[in-house]
């Protein structure tokens, strides 16, 4: 696949003559073109080479990271819309007595029929929420991960030596508290102007720790642990009702009434949000990076 006369341009794919389809919005990217010129920067790069499919989409995601972030959240509200689908319907099946559960067996005790069924679909709504969160998180590395190491091209200080040597990691510790600190550098702003709430954003990483590492095999609810609770005492996935009996009995961090991670479809959409709404306020100050590069030679 040559790079000739065609135009790439945040994201979309636009034919020249050699080329058919195109990468546009929607659910999957379209067949690729035989030929491209990407333009990046005002200038143009013409590569008269055979690319992978890899490269091309490498070329893509240069440009227009924020795009492809955009994609990814928008899929994985899509995937937690279609996958809750079944579950919801079960519970409202069981709730309103309709078939197949609109003739319970007989039983003595107290319990609701089917209420076996009703919790295991309760069970599968959490684990998509889950699902949903890691996603997420595994989605804001990469895009972190590639701005600092395509897009822009920046170091992590070494914090012991006091140096400006690279390491190819992500820092430990918080790796979005790390990378806001020095992209505010970068893109020489406070955030206090971008509206962004980093709690949320670090709170997705947090979840997805939790849930990814669980600790029993009694439930698939996992406990906020002492750190979140420490640094959030309200955390955002979790029930009001939830925190509520927290507090109401302390509020230890340790306590048994801790709140479990619970990942309803408010705020994980809220969540997608904040990583969209921080993608385009990064691509809004890209300008920056030049002046930030001449600063520090």
């Amino acid at each position: 696949m040559e790079w000739q006369a065609g135009r790439v341009r945040r994201g979309i794919a636009r034919p020249g003559k050699a080329g058919q389809a195109s990468v546009r919005h929607g659910s999957g990217l379209g067949r690729l073109p035989d030929t491209y010129t990407i333009r990046r920067s005002r200038r143009w790069y013409v590569a008269d080479e055979t690319l992978s499919t890899v490269a091309f989409l490498t070329g893509l995601m240069l440009m227009d990271i924020a795009f492809f972030l955009r994609r990814r959240t928008e899929f994985i509200r899509y995937f937690y819309s279609e996958s809750v689908k079944s579950f919801l319907e079960i519970q409202h099946r069981i709730e309103h007595a309709l078939p197949p559960f609109d003739d319970p067996p007989y039983s003595e005790d107290s319990e609701p029929p089917f209420l076996e069924e009703w919790m295991n679909a309760a069970a599968g709504i959490e684990i998509v929420g889950q699902s949903c969160v890691a996603l997420l998180s595994d989605a804001l590395k990469i895009y972190f991960n590639t701005l600092q190491h395509r897009t822009i091209g920046f170091p992590f200080a070494n914090e012991v030596g006091g140096s400006s040597c690279a390491t190819d990691s992500i820092p430990k510790g918080s790796f979005v508290s790390k990378y806001k600190e020095v992209l505010a550098e970068i893109l020489d702003t406070d955030w206090k102007e971008s509206g962004i709430d980093f709690g949320v954003i670090e709170q997705v990483v947090l979840a997805r720790n939790i849930t990814q590492h669980g600790k029993t095999l009694l439930s698939f609810h996992a406990p906020h642990d002492p750190h979140t609770l420490r640094k959030y005492p309200n955390p955002v996935f979790a029930t009001e009702w939830e925190v509520r009996a927290w507090q109401e009995a302390g509020a230890r961090e340790d306590s048994f009434f801790a709140p479990s991670v619970s990942i309803s479809r408010e705020t994980l959409f809220s969540a997608t949000e904040q990583a969209e709404k921080l993608a385009d306020w990064i691509d809004g100050r890209m300008d920056k990076v030049s002046a930030w590069r001449m600063r520090t030679g």
